[in-house]
């Protein structure tokens, strides 16, 4: 049988996007080898918007920096995109000849888009040469409640996939025709619902760490904001005895700021950076602090570990109201003030419960399975007349 050819396209700002393009492409390669019906396939990830024009690498870096330095500035930024609108014909211009030039490339059967930027510039370059009726395109969307990005809603892909129902309602609002939406959840690697590769123990004895005291995660992101550094200070003001996992992300400035202050506060500290290895980490802490970013925070409670949430400063536009999506479904608690993580911590049942049934939210749409959902969707564009014999909650 003919394999097909899947690109998975994206764009670096934060992390978020890069780990859902992973995420598809086990998704994929784990129903391709379960179930021998579906064509073989080739799978690329490519990160592509900063290769087009120089100013789109300046806009993916503006973002970039205000999300490490200033991301109370975010808000002005999200509302500039909209009124600009980089994803229009105009700005399709940007993007013209890099595009033309990768998709004569790689000849995709299916295009698969999990950046809100690229949507529509990918469909106008199909039109052009004329690959609309050889290539289909779906959206991946991982903004998980109604604020997200306009250029999510593309009329001219064959696919959206919504992660619920209030980002149906909102393609919908947009005159998204209904037909080209399912709700099938986030995108979640399967590696987040599968027994980790590494034991807890084993984990934080690597990193110097005790595999029996209660463990705190702080997630400084994929771009490391200082003001995490309050956080972390906070809780040395705890009676309970803690150690702590220091996620300073893409900031060296930050790494070098928590390993001096890990001298005064004398709690057992490992500064890590950027971490590829997420999974494990999550099996082995019992708490993280975190943005309410909306993969990150999914990946988390599909590993059942408790979520603390970051509203000591403005979040971006697009996650406050994920925060309170998740505060209201008790699924995390919010941080008010660099203090409140004091109580939180000394209420936290110790050890945690890892096998405890997803909390049942209409508005969350938590499943352990979306990741299957989702690839068993997009593989349907490119072989509709395969109807796969084996249930996708099996594949994991």
């Amino acid at each position: 049988m003919q394999s097909s050819r899947i690109c998975i396209y994206f764009a670096n700002t934060g992390g978020g996007h890069k780990s859902a393009a992973k995420a598809i492409a086990a998704g994929i390669r784990t129903l391709v080898k379960k179930e021998p019906a579906w064509p073989r396939v080739r799978i690329t990830q490519l990160s592509i918007a900063e290769h087009t024009h120089p100013i789109n690498k300046y806009l993916i870096d503006f973002y970039n920096y205000l999300a490490r330095h200033r991301t109370t500035w975010i808000k002005y930024f999200y509302k500039a995109i909209h009124v600009v609108q980089p994803d229009n014909e105009m700005f399709y211009g940007l993007y013209r000849t890099y595009l033309h030039s990768l998709l004569k490339t790689d000849q995709p059967n299916l295009i698969v888009l999990v950046h809100p930027m690229l949507p529509s510039c990918i469909t106008y370059a199909l039109e052009e040469l004329k690959l609309q009726s050889a290539t289909k395109v779906a959206v991946v969307i991982t903004d998980p409640n109604e604020n997200l990005w306009r250029g999510w809603g593309a009329n001219k892909v064959d696919l959206i996939v919504a992660p619920n129902y209030l980002v149906r309602d909102r393609l919908l609002s947009w005159q998204i025709a209904p037909d080209k939406i399912k709700v099938l959840g986030m995108p979640i690697n399967p590696k987040f619902i599968a027994s980790p590769s590494i034991s807890r123990s084993r984990f934080l004895t690597k990193l110097g760490l005790a595999p029996d005291l209660l463990t705190v995660c702080i997630n400084a992101s994929w771009a490391g904001n200082t003001h995490w550094l309050n956080t972390y200070k906070a809780l040395a003001k705890c009676n309970r005895k803690l150690q702590v996992i220091f996620l300073s992300g893409n900031n060296q400035d930050l790494h070098d700021l928590v390993v001096a202050a890990a001298k005064d506060t004398n709690i057992p500290t490992a500064v890590l950076e950027f971490n590829n290895k997420m999974p494990e980490l999550m099996n082995a802490v019992d708490l993280m602090v975190t943005k309410a970013g909306g993969l990150t925070t999914y990946e988390a409670l599909a590993r059942r570990l408790p979520l603390v949430l970051d509203n000591t400063i403005p979040p971006m536009p697009q996650e406050a109201p994920t925060m309170q999506m998740m505060a209201d479904a008790k699924v995390a608690k919010i941080l008010n003030s660099p203090e409140d993580i004091i109580e939180i911590v000394e209420k936290l049942p110790f050890p945690r419960s890892k096998d405890a049934p997803l909390p049942t939210s209409y508005d969350l749409n938590l499943t352990d399975h979306s990741i299957f959902d989702i690839a068993q969707s997009l593989l349907a564009l490119t072989a509709k007349e395969i109807k796969p014999s084996e249930s996708l909650r099996q594949a994991a």
